[in-house]
């Protein structure tokens, strides 16, 4: 009876071994088919039945960490790609592996890893085009001593880069709003610079102290709105000192002209015809006006034709400067 129960236990272990061979045999294949493989189980009658459960079963583990590593890169993949496609604003392109089981092969692992990179790359690019056009704003802005006006200028000059959208439309629409602000920023600048030049004039014609002009315009720089309104101040002051000393600036100005008839080589002829018809005696504002308007053209002539004069003032000195040396060569006492 030993005998026969140590035989039937045999066959009971022989059986459950059998029936382990053809359950770890039919995962595997399952297995390999969800990961997309070609079989590569040992042959049935190959193995003795032992060594036959031992290599499938470790085949079978191998299988099943290479599913949990593909689906675990899956999801970390989609995970990024998922938030770059969000921080773009892109359109999310849908892809699922060919396998039923929805396990990826190692082909479609390394498309999507290649999209990820593409879209690393996509977002590095836009960040790099966003943070100049933000950089831009900001100082424009405090230029401009000028405050956001919506939600989308807000989102722009906020310090949380990170959750503006970078899509296309929204980096379009933030350079659009930079180049505007440039446009009105140029405006400022040369406003203020019309508006020193003004201030400049009057100060020599006021004979202001170069300290006084150095320290005023070294407290007053740039052009913001604050700034250009204390250059108009200071116009106003030096417009209302001029009233009170006109004769001294009508002389000032008969002088910048006749300083101006020479930069533009004019002749007597000339300077007598383009002298204003005033009486010597008239210092009122119009016969001012009527010298600075005569100032300013000749000024903007000689700044438009400066190459002109400056080549006919060389010539004219070389032909000096010629007529010197050969006086001295025809000197007897030489």
């Amino acid at each position: 009876k030993l005998f026969n129960d140590m035989v039937d236990e045999e066959e009971e272990l022989k059986k459950r071994l059998q029936e382990r061979v053809v359950e770890f045999r039919r995962e595997a294949i399952i297995m390999l088919a969800e990961l997309s493989l070609e079989p590569d189980l040992p042959p049935e009658n190959s193995l003795t039945m032992v060594a036959m459960e031992e290599a499938l079963r470790t085949r079978l583990d191998s299988l099943d960490k290479e599913k949990t590593a593909r689906l675990r890169s899956l999801n970390r993949l989609r995970e990024r790609e998922d938030a770059l496609v969000e921080t773009l604003g892109i359109e999310h392109v849908e892809e699922r592996a060919q396998s039923p089981s929805g396990v990826p092969s190692h082909e479609f692992l390394q498309k999507l890893q290649n999209r990820v990179e593409k879209l690393e790359e996509e977002k590095t690019r836009r960040v790099q085009t966003y943070s100049s056009i933000h950089e831009s704003i900001v100082y424009l802005m405090k230029e401009l001593e000028r405050q956001p006006q919506n939600t989308f200028e807000e989102s722009i000059t906020g310090s949380q880069q990170d959750t503006f959208l970078l899509s296309n439309e929204n980096i379009k629409k933030a350079d659009e709003f930079c180049q505007d602000l440039k446009k009105e920023f140029d405006s400022l600048e040369m406003t203020a610079s019309a508006i020193r030049r003004q201030v400049e004039v009057m100060w020599n014609r006021l004979n202001v102290a170069q300290e006084d002009r150095v320290k005023f315009a070294e407290q007053y720089e740039g052009c913001k709105p604050a700034v250009i309104q204390r250059w108009r101040v200071e116009l106003e002051v030096l417009e209302e000192l001029k009233r009170q000393n006109m004769k001294e600036f009508v002389a000032a100005t008969k002088s910048e002209l006749e300083k101006w008839w020479d930069a533009c080589l004019f002749g007597p002829e000339q300077k007598k015809e383009d002298m204003p018809d005033v009486a010597d005696d008239d210092f009122s504002d119009e016969v001012l006006d009527a010298f600075e308007q005569k100032v300013e053209f000749l000024k903007f002539h000689y700044e438009e034709h400066a190459q002109i004069y400056q080549k006919i003032n060389k010539r004219t000195k070389m032909w000096e400067n010629y007529l010197q040396l050969e006086a001295k060569t025809n000197d007897p006492n030489r």
